[in-house]
């Protein structure tokens, strides 16, 4: 074996370097994608289905890399959202009371998504349009 990263376990959590690292301590969403090009303030990315998504870590275009976003980074509104660059479309799949947190898995373009809420949310039926919206600070950009 080797060592995958060293840091607390906070600096671990925040800024994992390695897939191994970001699975370590917590969960994470995992997307296989491409750079696609780049803005004035973020790098679009793309996945299976076409799944659009920007983080403000830089990458050259054509690049095959992992995005990584934490459930709790994933906020909910229901419906289909306008298409923006800080929301994600998808459906309910299941949803499941946890006493202080709602834990939410979204179909987001063939690529599955785990979102956590706080507090017993109304999360719709499997099959209702949710939209996730996030911050393109917090998706890390790993190596494939």
């Amino acid at each position: 074996g080797h060592v995958e990263q060293i840091g607390t376990p906070k600096e671990i959590y925040q800024t994992p370097k390695t897939r191994f690292a970001a699975g370590f301590i917590g969960e994470m969403n995992f997307i296989k994608a491409v750079a696609i090009g780049s803005g004035s303030s973020s790098t679009a990315y793309e996945g299976a289905g076409g799944l659009k998504v920007h983080s403000t870590t830089e990458s050259t275009p054509g690049s095959h890399l992992t995005l990584a976003i934490r459930p709790e980074h994933l906020r909910v509104s229901f419906g289909q959202a306008a298409s923006t660059v800080h929301t994600l479309n998808g459906t309910v799949v299941d949803s499941s009371y946890l006493g202080t947190n709602t834990r939410i898995e979204v179909n987001a373009s063939g690529t599955t998504l785990h979102v956590e809420t706080e507090g017993a949310a109304s999360v719709g039926n499997s099959g209702d349009p949710i939209s996730l919206e996030y911050d393109p600070r917090r998706v890390l950009v790993l190596p494939a």
